[in-house]
């Protein structure tokens, strides 16, 4: 009997906060109803998802969320083998759609901010928005009071000022540790625009904002600017409800204030019709100098009148610009420095600060941030990643190779898709600065030369290091698709975008780089590490049986490169074939002279197959050898944890690990478990109690502390157990 293919959706998915994810659901809403298909809806939770998020059923009715609702194992099949509405190619037409959604192809609509137009599309398509409102079954609650705000808003005309703040500014939230400039915009941008609104005759201003103490405060400028309380009256609402409430009252507003990339106010405009003005490009070039000005003095000289150290911190951008376009470079980085050392610990401030002494090219100050990061928790990785960039960067100004090498893995294994750490690995390579030793293994025929590969405009110092290239006549090279991380996922730690798991974005990776193989007078040494580089790709992507023609074919022709033997293996483990898999990887160890890459990767094989004496054996090897790449020296601390033979010897080489990892999530959990397995209780507790201060979930760390309750009741006793937690203030789950 001939299969049925299922015809393809259009899937929602954001998991941000309501204004995304809602923008996503109208798109998708928008082109199901145009192509005549369902929409499906990925409401992702996790720990860190805001409360009121949790409780969609407070907003939606229970057959809105039965009809198009996911689960999250649905929702995560779906949206791996989606397409991006953002990612059709410009070529293509309605009917290719068409024809694909009647094959089951399924659409991924994940715009937060923007109604995403198709290639083909106008802005006339758009015009069915507003009315799509009213194709959500919302709850009772929420439809009710939808009538009762139309009622309180009848002949009221009022401007809509919309203030972001809430998990921004909170400084217990991870949110808090990156910047948002185009979301957060300093009030005192809102109070020069307000003060002319109000001078220009208006009546009535209503702030929107996710934080009561900022509402409060501009109401106390003039009685003419109220809160949405004041506009409705204080109507009874869950969290949810109120922020779509105050969303749908917004629309109802003749202007919309904003920051320019606000997906909840776009959102209000776009249900609305109207437009969403970016309250600080409409001030004039002297209120905005005014304004800024203004903030630089509050900033330097009034901290305290924040509302926290991340109300304080994100306006650092602001004050920055206005500097620095005067030429007050150090001003700028001496009122970031003296907000670090008053106790702002925000993550983004030690990348704020040593990108900006990188330009000073006062790389000594790079080091001291540095020295001051490792000095705290890794609270956003990606930002202890481009601190050790920064400070590579300024080792390879003064010639310092071996540490810029050290810095620069560091930075990659924190952000393995750091477009800085991909520009470093270029240009240590350029230089013929890499070795067998000291990164993974690459295909050298994969490289592709370029006119350059750090942006000179950006500092004296990128200027300076792209000079010294051309001085030693080498031609720079690239590498495309970041293959030195596809390759070696399992040497560059978990921090991979979401490109190097969704399979459609993978096999137009993989298409787009076959593309060169249509290429005139190529070499044959060129032709296989394509190949073999898009075989790799097409088996991520699943498109297996090309994927391993490819692999194969290369294979064929250059039989001795243990790189190509290696991406074959992964395939055929991926196929589950995992006695041939072990039997490549054995030859391409053997073949690559037992690199330390492709030992950890056989040690690895063997462990899958519950072969523990090989495993045991190479990671054993691998202790003795010394590593820059932070992974390796991950693995041989967790091989070593697990081998009671080696166990008591496992501390130095944790010690080095934390020295390459600093405030790592991952190297503080592995450090609890070695504490709690070598006995150091009270250090295994601290240890772990420095993850909850890092914003892991509380079912992990939950999880940890059972852990650590059961081995700590199995040497002492029960009760034993029960107390010390207790005096550690901690609760153990399900022991």
């Amino acid at each position: 009997m001939k299969k049925t293919i299922d015809r393809g959706c259009f899937v929602a998915f954001r998991n941000d906060r309501l204004g995304g994810r809602l923008n996503s659901i109208l798109t998708a809403m928008r082109l199901a109803k145009a192509y005549g298909t369902s929409f499906r809806i990925f409401w992702a939770l996790s720990e860190g998802s805001s409360a009121e998020l949790h409780f969609p059923q407070e907003l939606f009715s229970a057959k809105f969320i039965a009809d198009h609702f996911t689960s999250r194992e649905e929702g995560q099949k779906l949206l791996s083998g989606s397409t991006d509405i953002g990612m059709i190619p410009r070529h293509s037409s309605a009917k290719d759609m068409a024809e694909k959604l009647a094959r089951g192809t399924n659409y991924l609509s994940n715009s937060a901010t923007e109604q995403i137009l198709l290639p083909w599309e106008t802005t006339d398509d758009l015009a069915i928005l507003p009315d799509l409102l009213g194709d959500i079954e919302f709850s009772p609650t929420v439809t009710q009071a939808i009538a009762l705000v139309n009622a309180k808003l009848d002949g009221l005309s009022f401007s809509s000022y919309h203030l972001r703040r809430g998990d921004i500014i909170d400084d217990k939230t991870v949110a808090s540790h990156n910047l948002w400039s185009d979301k957060y915009i300093p009030r005192v941008i809102y109070e020069w625009h307000m003060k002319r609104t109000l001078a220009e005759g208006a009546k009535t201003l209503v702030i929107f904002t996710d934080e009561p103490r900022e509402a409060k405060a501009f109401s106390g400028l003039s009685s003419q600017i109220l809160g949405f309380d004041d506009l409705t009256g204080g109507i009874a609402l869950t969290t949810i409800q109120r922020d779509f409430l105050e969303l749908y009252t917004m629309s109802r507003s003749q202007e919309i204030y904003a920051p320019p990339s606000s997906a909840f106010s776009r959102l209000a405009a776009v249900i609305g019709n109207k437009h969403v003005t970016d309250i600080e490009a409409d001030l004039t070039a002297q209120e905005k100098e005014n304004a800024r000005e203004e903030l630089v003095r509050r900033l330097e000289h009034e901290p305290e009148s924040f509302l926290s150290q991340s109300d304080a911190g994100q306006n650092l951008p602001f004050v920055a610009e206005h500097l620095e376009a005067r030429g007050e470079h150090k001003r700028a980085i001496s009122i970031a420095m003296n907000l670090v050392e008053g106790g702002m610990n925000r993550a983004y401030a030690y990348p704020f600060l040593s990108s900006r002494l990188l330009v000073q090219e006062d790389y000594k100050g790079c080091d001291q941030i540095l020295k001051l990061m490792s000095r705290s928790l890794s609270l956003k990785e990606e930002h202890s990643s481009n601190v050790f960039l920064h400070a590579a960067l300024g080792d390879l100004a003064r010639d310092n190779w071996d540490r810029a090498v050290r810095r620069f893995h560091s930075g990659m294994w924190f952000f393995p898709i750091n477009r800085l750490a991909s520009q470093m690995f270029f240009y240590l390579h350029s230089m013929n600065k890499l070795t067998a030793e000291n990164f993974v293994p690459f295909d050298p025929h994969l490289m592709r030369p370029a006119g350059h590969i750090f942006d000179e405009s950006e500092s004296t110092t990128h200027r300076l290091l792209m000079e010294r290239l051309r001085d030693t006549g080498n031609i720079p090279q690239v590498y495309p698709a970041n293959m030195e991380v596809r390759d070696w996922r399992i040497l560059h730690g978990k921090k991979l975008s979401f490109r190097f798991t969704n399979k459609a974005k993978i096999a137009q990776q993989a298409d787009l780089l076959a593309t060169n193989l249509d290429k005139r007078n190529i070499s044959p040494e060129r032709i296989a590490a394509l190949q073999s580089a898009v075989g790799a790709m097409q088996s991520d992507a699943g498109i297996r049986d090309s994927a391993e023609i490819n692999l194969s074919g290369a294979i064929d022709v250059f039989p001795d490169n243990p790189l190509y033997r290696k991406r074959l293996a992964d395939h055929l483990f991926s196929t589950d074939r995992p006695a041939e898999a072990i039997e490549l990887l054995k030859q391409a160890w053997v073949l690559s002279g037992k690199n330390p890459s492709f030992q950890a990767a056989l040690a690895l094989g063997f462990q899958q197959l519950k072969d523990l004496d090989s495993y045991e054996e190479l990671m054993s090897d691998l202790a003795e050898r010394e590593t820059p790449i932070v992974e390796l020296q991950y693995l041989v601390v967790e091989a070593m944890r697990r081998n009671p033979a080696q166990l008591p010897a496992v501390q130095p080489y944790l010690d080095q690990l934390s020295s390459m990892a600093p405030g790592s999530h991952r190297v503080i959990a592995l450090q609890a478990k070695v504490y709690e397995q070598l006995e150091k209780w009270d250090l295994a507790m601290t240890t772990l109690k420095l993850l909850e201060t890092l914003g892991r979930p509380q079912s992990v760390v939950a999880s940890k502390y059972t852990g650590l309750y059961k081995a700590y009741r199995r040497a002492k006793n029960d009760a034993a157990a029960q107390r010390w937690f207790k005096r550690n203030n901690v609760v153990a789950l399900d022991v």
